[in-house]
């Protein structure tokens, strides 16, 4: 099973690194542009996650509502149109479409 890259605890880096182990050695690693846009804009919010870990609950609210939740609305503005683009047989539209997918995006 891979990495859920739904938590905070994993960066682009780990990302990429998982990708590289599970590709073929002699063939090249191919990473589609719009899940990593989409992974570079989640990691963003992540990022503020991370930074308010111990905090008082209604710090950790003002952060959320003042730096997180904009990056939510950014990620969903940009993705509804990516998705637009895609061929339902697509991978990438198939996981933009899924539970996960539009977890995100609510």
């Amino acid at each position: 099973m891979g990495v859920n890259w739904f938590t905070p605890t994993h960066s682009l880096s780990d990302f990429a690194a998982d990708i590289a182990s599970k590709a073929p050695s002699k063939q090249p690693i191919v990473v589609s542009p719009i899940a990593l846009a989409a992974i570079t804009k989640i990691d963003a919010g992540f990022a503020w996650g991370q930074s308010i870990n111990g905090l008082p609950p209604e710090q950790r609210l003002a952060v959320r509502q003042k730096e997180i939740a904009p990056l939510v609305k950014d990620l969903e503005e940009w993705m509804r149109p990516e998705r637009a683009k895609l061929s339902r047989d697509v991978d990438i539209a198939k996981a933009m479409d899924s539970r996960e997918g539009i977890r995100v995006m609510s």
